[in-house]
């Protein structure tokens, strides 16, 4: 079995539900799927269609990273971040990109797709040296050090999802 969260590279394989496909190592988990298997496509398989919003709640939630590059950031590259990029996991584009300082920028996604932020910067020749999610929807922690970690709650939930439905 494999599962797919990218929405471009269902489409452009013209992956199904129910199709037979051949996949390999792409990372530490998360497999490629190489290609689908035509000859052994049913004619039952399901074309998939990506809900727009959450389906357990309707909503969609911004992720925001502040990124530090190991180079300064031109703005020029602003709007290619902004658009499709293609990277190991398919194709990949931010929300929005603010330049923070002559090396930093905020990036926000709606996508979540593995590494994508360093592998966006890679495509245009930058390194990520460090990068810091500081916000999922409305909730931000800056009581936490990195690699600590609480539990949320209701209230916690509603600042993820409310900002969303705005």
């Amino acid at each position: 079995n494999a599962t797919l969260h990218n929405e471009d590279e269902i489409n452009k394989k013209d992956i199904r539900i129910g199709d037979i496909v051949r996949i390999e190592r792409a990372g530490d988990v998360i497999p490629h799927v190489v290609s689908v298997d035509l000859l052994k496509r049913s004619s039952k398989t399901i074309k998939y269609k990506f809900p727009k919003n959450c389906p357990s709640c309707g909503s969609k939630v911004e992720k925001e990273y502040l990124v530090t590059l190991s180079k300064p950031f031109n703005i020029d590259d602003r709007d290619r971040l902004m658009k499709r990029l293609e990277i190991p996991s398919g194709l990949a584009k931010a929300s929005s990109v603010e330049k923070v300082s002559k090396r930093s920028i905020a990036v926000t996604l709606h996508q979540g797709l593995n590494r994508q932020i360093r592998y966006m910067m890679a495509a245009l020749d930058y390194r990520v040296v460090r990068l810091i999610r500081v916000r999922i929807g409305e909730l931000t922690e800056t009581s936490l050090k990195p690699g600590q970690w609480r539990f949320i709650g209701r209230k916690d939930l509603y600042k993820i999802f409310n900002h969303a439905n705005d």
